[in-house]
């Protein structure tokens, strides 16, 4: 085992560093050499050794914690803190560094003072000494405290690697001790060929765990992201554009050994301390930076304590998204800072240049969005939602590691390294912030549209015009907010209020209409935007009394998203049509002669019914491109149309509107239908498995068996007349490598009726290594004769007990997943060739216990006695092989052969023939029956595996499809046996509880995730 991690992160293990006026720096030799193992525990360590070839191997017990071994470090750095924590009353100073500032062997700690420093220094030297170990390489900015070492425990007073040790795993990142501060060494590349493999080597040698260097190194990361999303080889070589971006990278790069970090970040005599931290986002990536603000009677001094910055996903998302993302990143960033730092905080300060983001955290509504309502509960846990604050996006830093800068531009940036300038003046000059809306209602997202209130709106460029041909005027920029009176009748006559406009311009309509499943409720929020948009332009004609929404603007809405998404989708189409009045011959729409109305600007079919007495609309439908857009128009006839078909679907829609590729595309809507997909529900399937190591192993019989149950059968309690008759059940047992059967009787359905049958079985065939049955949910309960085998098979406490009473004897009992019949097909087939020969024979005839129990026997003879797979019926054919052959060596039912107990035979050679003759069974089932299992008689096809989350219906036999239960697959059972992982049993989440369930028995319903895609 690993153990647990012991000691905090480098990170920060470094911010605490920085903060002492004295640093020190040592490392304790050969940490793990110094440190004895248990005597019982060597015997674990043992290696082989010799020291030429020709010398003889010999062993040898390691006594110390080996270097290599997983939990080395672990018992290395619980040995260093146990003798901190053994020696805490002689060594209080020396005892919580140990605890605390040491990283693997390595120790970086400090103090305020020479006097403190002397003194925790002779401490530590003291401490570790009782534990047998050196504590050596010391260091200091402080030359008093270096004079009072010996040399051999001195470091040379050269730069100070502080990533040299293997425990950093990496090189860059230089301590000056002299001049206490960083700096930096870039390593020249030594290969000449540019590719993704020499590249990511080159990146990931820069150290920088502090991110002193991420408005520089944040290229790098965007680089990175880049050479993955063009999948090339490992060692090809790169584009020229991507070899010269990255050449100007390395060129830049070089610079940075000119720079100089100060380490000291606090102040002795402060008398207040503070945490300001910064965040910002661009559409290539998002970054957040603390800093630390002391202020003291000498004045405010502010440094960068620590920055970090992460590459936005290549999945487009909104900017108001990654700004959110970055004030995660921040609130993260200032816990860690926190709990690093060793003195008090007062004040925490979170900066934000995005007004959205301000406004989501501060408001005390909660959004419906799961996005953003997961992160801003996040956020809120460490930095509250009163301690947010706006800052200009001129003056935030975080600004710089968003987007990147050139290296000159970070050496001379004090704006990166001590922060805006309004962090030296006095708070009350701190930048002024936007006016609060009285309402505290959020803003809404650009992806995902409020919709709880007329005042709150999403917008697109394209749906910002009222006409195609209208200019488009862009609100005040620096605006989010801004307060207005309606002239709405029934608010002249209150107060004033403040509306609340999100105006963020988004060029991709997919995008905002993802938000919606109502083509309904899109229009009607459009309405409300353009009536907010006609106000903000003054607009003649706006002002109205009305608030009720009416169907001009109803279609008005229509037309613009129809507009909109012609242009995002049909942008050739257009430029052809303007140009020369057709499309281009490749157009998916040329045989409709598109052209472009005049009256609306839409683009339409011209066809060849012009002449017809249609109306107009039919004559020239609106053509729609597929989109999210068209989707919703579908779904919504689909509704109106009470789930029509496809063929009345496609009908109607004709009617008004001219789909491209329109057939399968209504297929593909109906199929995303629930109610429609539950009516015609189809459980899922997946390839066939492969038969298990029992199945085509050979083993003796009945060493791994299959159990179930055969019945209810009469039993009568005697022969004369006037009997009284008892249900009694057959009890199947059959053999997994030679299909051999054991029948036995059971008079009730108690496990202790079955505990007795299965001793019996014991007794009679031997005792087997692993026992199979289903779990009972394949029982169907649906009449009175089964309900009681179906409640015994399932309950808790029969399986408890069959299950231990099993365990003691060293037997292995499995069960199939609930309502998979399929899993154990071997012994259904069993119980329906016994129920053959039962119904032919016996018909309902009730019989005594002693004539079933012969009964059974015969019928168990006849099971034996038949051939194990298929035979062409030639005389010149080999006699078949049976379960009879495994079990006495022929068919049951066979002729006994002749005594030949007279004929003289050594016994040996007598016993070599019956261990050929079963050697020669046991060659025939391989090579003649096991060809049999070869082929997969039906699902022979390998499907898409089911997801964690994916939403499905439990199929229920002899329930209508109306009342199947609906579910939530939260856990993916895998066998390990199965090379191609194939998924085929599930954990389901329902409303009652979970249930296990092969999928089988399950029907996958369609997501809303990917509504607005045709595979």
């Amino acid at each position: 085992m690993v153990g647990p991690v012991l000691q905090e992160d480098l990170v920060s293990i470094l911010i605490r560093w920085r903060h002492w006026r004295i640093p020190m720096t040592a490392d304790i030799k050969q940490m793990y050499l110094y440190i004895w193992m248990r005597e019982e525990d060597r015997d674990f360590l043992r290696i082989l050794w010799r020291n030429n070839p020709k010398d003889t191997i010999r062993q040898y017990r390691l006594t110390k914690v080996t270097f290599g071994t997983s939990c080395a470090p672990y018992q290395a750095v619980k040995t260093l803190q146990q003798l901190g924590k053994i020696h805490r009353e002689e060594f209080p100073l020396a005892s919580k560094v140990v605890c605390r500032d040491f990283y693997v062997d390595d120790c970086l700690t400090g103090s305020n003072s020479e006097e403190e420093a002397l003194r925790l220094q002779q401490e530590l030297l003291d401490l570790t000494q009782k534990g047998g170990f050196v504590l050596r390489k010391w260091s200091s900015s402080s030359a008093r405290v270096l004079q009072q070492l010996p040399d051999h425990l001195r470091e040379a007073q050269h730069p100070l690697n502080l990533a040299q040790d293997d425990s950093i795993k990496a090189l860059g990142l230089l301590w000056n001790p002299g001049s206490d501060d960083f700096s930096f060494t870039i390593q020249q590349p030594k290969s000449h060929k540019v590719t993704k493999r020499t590249v990511l080597s080159e990146i990931a040698r820069i150290f920088d765990p502090l991110g002193f260097l991420t408005p520089v190194t944040i290229k790098a990361k965007i680089l990175m992201q880049t050479l993955w999303s063009t999948e090339l080889g490992w060692d090809t070589q790169l584009s020229p554009n991507l070899q010269q971006d990255w050449k100007s990278l390395q060129e830049d790069m070089s610079k940075l050994e000119n720079l100089r970090i100060p380490r000291w970040i606090s102040d002795v005599d402060s008398i207040l301390t503070e945490l300001h931290g910064f965040s910002d986002a661009s559409t290539k990536a998002y970054a957040a930076a603390v800093y630390l603000r002391t202020v003291s009677s000498g004045g405010v001094v502010v440094r960068l304590v620590t920055s970090k910055t992460r590459v936005a996903p290549l999945k487009m998302t909104s900017v108001p998204r990654l700004e959110l993302c970055a004030a995660e990143l921040l609130a993260n960033l200032v816990e860690i800072v926190k709990s690093a730092l060793p003195v008090p905080i007062h004040n925490t300060f979170g900066w934000t240049d995005s007004t959205i983001v301000l406004n989501w955290i501060q408001s005390r509504n909660q959004t419906k969005d799961i996005f953003v309502a997961n992160r801003i509960t996040k956020i809120k846990q460490r930095i509250p939602s009163e301690e947010w604050y706006h800052v200009p996006g001129t003056t935030n830093p975080a600004d710089l590691p968003s987007r990147g800068i050139p290296c000159e531009e970070l050496q001379q940036s004090g704006l990166w390294f001590n922060g805006p300038d309004f962090l030296q003046i006095n708070p009350m000059k701190f930048p002024p912030q936007p006016v609060e809306s009285s309402s505290k209602a959020p803003l809404g997202d650009v992806y995902t549209p409020t919709t709880g209130s007329p005042t709150s709106f999403t917008s697109a460029d394209s749906i910002c015009r009222n006409t195609p041909g209208d200019d488009y005027a862009s609100p005040a920029d620096g605006h989010p907010k801004w307060t207005m009176q309606p002239t709405d009748g029934n608010y002249i006559q209150g107060q004033p209020r403040i509306v609340v406009a999100h105006l963020a311009i988004s060029n991709s309509t997919t995008t905002i209409a993802d938000g919606y499943s109502k083509f309904n409720l899109l229009l009607r929020h459009t309405v409300w935007w353009n009536r907010l948009w006609n106000f903000y332009l003054k607009r003649p004609g706006f002002l109205t009394n009305n608030t009720d929404i009416t169907p001009l603007e109803l279609n008005e809405a229509r037309r613009q998203w129809i507009w909109s998404i012609q242009r995002e989708c049909l942008k050739a189409e257009i430029k052809s049509l303007q140009r020369n009045g057709q499309v281009h011959s490749k157009s998916a729409i040329r045989s409709l002669a598109p052209f472009i109305d005049q009256r609306d600007g839409l683009i339409k079919a011209g066809g060849r019914l012009h002449n017809s007495n249609l109306p107009n609309e039919s004559k020239h439908p609106t053509i729609l491109p597929r989109h999210r857009i068209t989707y919703l128009i579908a779904r919504e006839y689909h509704l109106t149309l009470l789930h029509a078909g496809p063929t009345l679907l496609w009908h109607m829609l004709k009617r008004k509107y001219w789909i491209v590729r329109g057939k399968p595309y209504i297929r593909y809507i109906i199929n995303k239908c629930k109610p429609c997909v539950l009516q015609k529900a189809q459980p899922m399937q997946q390839l066939m498995a492969d038969l298990p190591a029992a199945r085509v192993t050979p083993s003796r019989p009945f060493t791994h068996t299959g159990v179930d149950y055969a019945g209810p059968v009469t039993l009568r309690t005697w022969t004369k007349r006037g009997p009284k008759q008892n249900k009694a059940y057959i009890v199947v047992f059959v053999c997994f490598a030679s299909k051999a059967v054991h029948l036995d009787l059971a008079t009730d359905l108690t496990s202790g009726a079955f505990i007795a049958a299965f001793t019996r079985f014991v007794s009679r065939r031997g005792k087997p290594l692993h026992m199979y049955s289903d779990n009972g949910g394949n029982f169907v309960a649906a009449n009175k004769e089964l309900a009681d085998m179906y409640e015994l098979v399932r309950a808790q406490h029969h399986n408890t007990m069959v299950t231990h009473k099993l365990a003691e004897q060293g037997i292995q009992w499995s069960f199939n997943p609930p309502s998979a019949p399929h899993m154990g097909g071997l012994w259904e087939a069993t119980v329906k060739s016994c129920k053959f020969h039962l119904r032919r024979v016996l018909g309902p005839t009730p019989l005594t216990y002693e004539e079933y129990a012969t009964f059974l026997a015969q019928v168990e003879a006849c099971l034996n006695s038949r051939p194990m797979w298929k035979t062409s019926g030639d005389h010149d054919e080999a006699s078949a092989l049976t379960p009879g052959h495994f079990l006495i060596g022929a068919p049951l039912m066979a002729i006994p052969e002749p005594d030949l107990k007279d004929l003289k035979t050594n016994t040996l050679d007598r016993w070599q023939h019956i261990q050929q003759m079963t050697q020669h069974f046991w060659a025939r089932w391989s090579s003649e029956y096991l060809q049999q299992l070869q082929k997969r008689t039906k699902w022979d096809t390998v499907q898409t595996n089911v997801k964690e989350g994916d939403v499905v219906v439990i199929v229920e036999d002899n329930t209508p499809p109306q009342k199947w239960k609906l579910g939530k697959i939260i856990h993916l059972h895998h066998n390990p046996g199965d090379a191609k992982d194939l998924i085929r049993t599930v954990t389901v989440k329902t409303a009652e509880g979970t249930l296990k369930r092969p999928i089988q028995k399950l029907c996958l319903l369609p997501t809303s995730g990917n509504d607005d895609q045709v595979d």
